[in-house]
């Protein structure tokens, strides 16, 4: 785009004396245009595909330690544009996101295995047991240990292959693929909206 430009302002500052000065004039005119108009239609998938890397970060490294430029390095943008076309495209920080991930992992963890919660805290990523606690029964309104408990009263209908679950309902893929879907089903409380 920008050497579009310079051909435009080369072309206007030879000030035009015949038809073919003026059609070359307007034929960068139009050319740059074009590539504006490319810029203005790539911003949202542009935005997208950074979304999408950087989901795809958030998910393989949830166990880690991730910080924004991190994040914003894996998806090959600054830090300040990841954070805002994040918000804006998902209403939600990274920060936010990257904890709903790992309460995600959290609640899987704790249907699927028998770890001890502690345990389970280190392998989501969170940096101590107390840290998800905290997030944990703020984004849930129960702690992980109730919700536990709450996966023995589910109700299993043997008769047909879905599983009813009075407790949470847990899938990652829904999350990364539907976010609001999975949101609102997911949690009782909304977080720091």
């Amino acid at each position: 785009m920008l050497l579009a430009f310079h051909n435009l302002i080369a072309s206007l500052l030879k000030n035009p004396s015949c038809v073919e000065e003026a059609c070359d004039v307007q034929c960068h005119m139009l050319l740059f245009f074009n590539e504006i108009a490319k810029c203005a239609n790539n911003t949202k998938q542009g935005a997208v595909s950074y979304l999408k890397k950087t989901f795809v970060f958030l998910k393989n490294n949830l166990n880690k330690k991730i910080t924004l430029a991190m994040a914003a390095e894996a998806a090959g943008i600054s830090k300040e544009y990841l954070a805002a076309q994040f918000k804006k495209m998902t209403g939600k920080t990274v920060l936010q996101t990257l904890t709903l991930m790992r309460i995600s992992k959290s609640l899987q963890l704790l249907r699927e295995s028998n770890f001890p919660v502690t345990e389970i805290a280190r392998q989501a990523g969170f940096s101590s047991y107390g840290q998800m606690l905290y997030e944990f029964r703020k984004c849930t309104g129960i702690t992980p240990t109730e919700c536990r408990a709450s996966f023995f009263t589910d109700e299993i209908d043997h008769t047909s292959q879905l599983y009813k679950s009075v407790a949470i309902r847990v899938n990652e893929e829904d999350f990364l693929l539907d976010d609001d879907a999975f949101y609102h089903a997911f949690f009782k409380k909304d977080i720091g909206k």
